[in-house]
């Protein structure tokens, strides 16, 4: 299937949540003039606030992407992100490109919904932390060397808009690593580069609602940490980064994102990736 996707989970969110987006997804498809595709798979989105898939417009397959918050509870950096990508973003970072974007209210709830052109390269992996190895072999240096040129493309991008804040940066690091040594220099980023977001052989970056400032060598280190549950993929990313996952900066990087890993999955004690997190955390406090 072409497919163009958010972070993506095979488990859907709650029965309510799952018939309100359901519901939703149709009203959006109906509001495009448009129709299912044929044999379409949908794609979760964390906890069932995007809802995503291919559908018919005008003849032409595209990507439907349905995204929902409460009113009033929307945070804007991730709301309007891909449209903003669209607009300020480099023309040569390969991207699915955003044809049409809408908004509709229906309380408490509000929704976006963003059409983008269908991709012809498929995420390398299904979700985000690969739980064995990638074919890693498969990606040539072309496609390391294209990941870094658009990464070093993005990161020459002035913004105002942050992923993740220096002062909320801190906040998580002295919670998990004690103080930091800071300053850090932050540089503007992909902000959730892991394997769900990525297509090979020819690259393709997905998922660009939260693009903004973050640490100095943030998205390497988003991706080393998607990674450590297959030894090899991590040491590979390890390898190709090592410039700014290594030294000071790279540490503090690290840490940001590790921290960040293990609050969200605080409240998930099962969770497969908590003990190689821990682990490496660890490993970042030597």
């Amino acid at each position: 299937m072409t497919r163009h996707t958010a972070t993506i989970t095979t488990v859907a969110p709650d029965t309510s949540t799952r018939s309100r987006m359901l519901n939703a997804f149709e009203h959006a498809t109906e509001r495009l003039d448009g129709r299912a595709a044929s044999g379409a798979e949908l794609i979760w989105g964390w906890r069932g606030r995007t809802l995503s898939g291919p559908v018919i417009v005008g003849g032409a397959r595209v990507w439907l992407r349905l995204a929902s918050g409460r009113s009033g509870e929307i945070a804007q950096t991730f709301w309007r992100g891909n449209a903003t990508a669209q607009r300020d973003l480099p023309a040569a970072v390969p991207r699915p490109r955003l044809l049409v974007r809408d908004e509709w209210e229906a309380e408490p709830w509000r929704y976006a919904v963003e059409v983008f052109e269908c991709s012809d390269r498929d995420p390398l992996n299904t979700r985000p932390v690969p739980s064995r190895p990638l074919a890693i072999g498969s990606l040539k240096d072309s496609w390391w060397s294209a990941l870094r040129t658009a990464l070093d493309d993005v990161a020459t991008v002035p913004t105002d808009r942050f992923t993740v804040g220096p002062v909320w940066a801190d906040k998580l690091v002295a919670e998990y690593f004690g103080p930091s040594d800071g300053p850090h220099p932050w540089m503007t980023c992909h902000g959730d580069l892991h394997w769900a977001n990525l297509a090979g052989p020819d690259l393709v970056v997905f998922d660009w609602e939260g693009w903004g400032s973050g640490p100095l060598g943030y998205d390497a280190a988003t991706l080393l940490v998607h990674s450590l549950l297959a030894p090899d993929l991590a040491a590979e990313v390890r390898s190709r980064f090592a410039d700014v996952l290594d030294g000071e900066h790279g540490r503090y990087a690290q840490q940001v994102v590790v921290a960040e890993q293990l609050w969200r999955r605080r409240d998930t004690p099962h969770d497969l990736l908590l003990p190689v997190l821990r682990d490496h955390a660890a490993m970042l406090c030597a």
